[in-house]
C-alpha cells in the first residue's frame, strides 16, 4: 500500500476532503509537531525539553498541555513505527511544501530512512502552477494553501527522489540539529535559517499604534508580511513578551488574542 505523509491537521483535512484517494486506498500519516519553533528533538532524544518549552510559550492549561506533549511524542512514535514496518515495495509520498514546518519535518524523517529504500516521492511545489476558481494562475506553496479542487492536479506532480536529494536532506537535518536557535524560518532563497526568538518583535511593534487594537489585527498583518513563517500562537506569545518588556501597553487578560488589546506606550 502506498504511504502518504502530510504535515499538520489542516493539510490532512484538505487531502482527505479532496476525495483524490479513497479512505482504504492509501495509508495516511499526519505529522503534527511544529518543528520550526522550540528545541529540536530527534527520535532518540528525550522530548521533555521541547515539551516544556512549548507549554511555557503557549501558557496553556492542563488539558491542552497533555495535547501538546502528546503531539511531540506521537510524531516520534509514528516515525519509528513507519521505519519498522516499511519495505522496498512501499511507495512513500511526501506532501512537503515550501514551508519551514514541512521542510524540517521532512528532513528529520528522511534522515532515518534506510539507504536501501529508493521508493520515495516528493511534491515539487516550486514548479507547480494551477488555476483557481476564477481561471487565474496561482502558485500554491503547500497543501495548506491548496484548494480542494487543486489537490487532484498536485497529486500528479510527485517526483522520485534521487540519492543526491537524500544526501541533501540528511545534511540539512544535521545542520538544524547543530543550530541552537529556538526559531527557524525560510529566507528568500528558501533556505532554513535559525533566528532569535525576538526576530519578529520589531515588526509586531511597528503595527502597534497609539490607539488600542486587538492583537489579531497586528498579528494578521505580520503573518502576511512574513509569508506565514510562524503561526499566530507564536506571534501572540511575542506580543505578550513586548508587553512584559514595557515596549507596548495592554489592557485585558494576557491570554488568547481575543482577551486583550495593545497600543504603543
Amino acid at each position: 500500500m502506498d504511504i502518504h505523509i502530510v504535515f499538520g491537521r489542516c493539510a490532512k483535512g484538505i487531502l482527505v476532503n479532496s476525495g483524490v484517494f479513497l479512505p482504504n486506498e492509501i495509508k495516511l500519516i499526519c505529522l503534527e509537531d511544529i518543528l520550526n519553533i522550540g528545541p529540536i528533538c530527534d527520535l532518540d532524544d528525550s522530548p521533555q525539553e521541547r515539551e516544556e518549552w512549548l507549554v511555557n510559550v503557549y501558557e496553556i492549561n492542563t488539558l491542552e498541555e497533555r495535547g501538546v506533549r502528546k503531539i511531540v511524542t506521537e510524531d516520534i512514535e509514528k516515525i519509528k513505527t513507519l521505519l519498522e514496518s516499511i519495505n522496498e515495495n512501499n511507495k512513500v509520498f511526501l506532501w512537503t511544501g515550501i514551508d519551514p514546518i514541512d521542510i524540517i519535518s521532512t528532513a528529520r524523517l528522511l534522515s532515518h530512512f534506510p539507504k536501501s529504500h529508493n521508493n520515495v516521492y516528493i511534491v515539487d511545489y516550486s514548479n507547480i502552477a494551477v488555476k483557481n476558481e476564477y481561471g487565474n494562475t496561482v502558485f500554491p506553496r503547500s497543501l495548506v494553501t491548496t484548494s480542494l479542487e487543486q489537490v487532484k492536479v498536485i497529486a500528479k506532480k510527485f517526483k522520485k527522489m534521487s540519492n543526491e536529494e537524500f544526501i541533501k536532506w540528511n545534511k540539512l537535518w544535521r545542520e538544524i540539529k547543530k543550530d541552537t536557535s529556538q526559531l527557524r524560518i525560510l529566507d528568500k532563497k528558501g533556505n532554513i535559517k535559525g533566528k532569535e526568538e525576538s526576530y519578529f518583535d520589531s515588526l509586531l511593534e511597528s503595527y502597534c499604534t497609539k490607539e488600542f487594537q486587538k492583537p489579531a489585527r497586528i498579528i494578521g498583518a505580520v503573518l502576511c508580511d512574513i509569508d506565514f513563517n510562524v503561526g499566530d500562537g507564536y506571534l501572540n506569545w511575542r506580543l505578550k513578551q513586548l508587553v512584559g518588556k514595557k515596549k507596548i501597553e495592554a489592557r485585558g487578560e494576557l491570554n488568547e488574542m481575543r482577551d486583550y488589546e495593545v497600543k504603543l506606550r
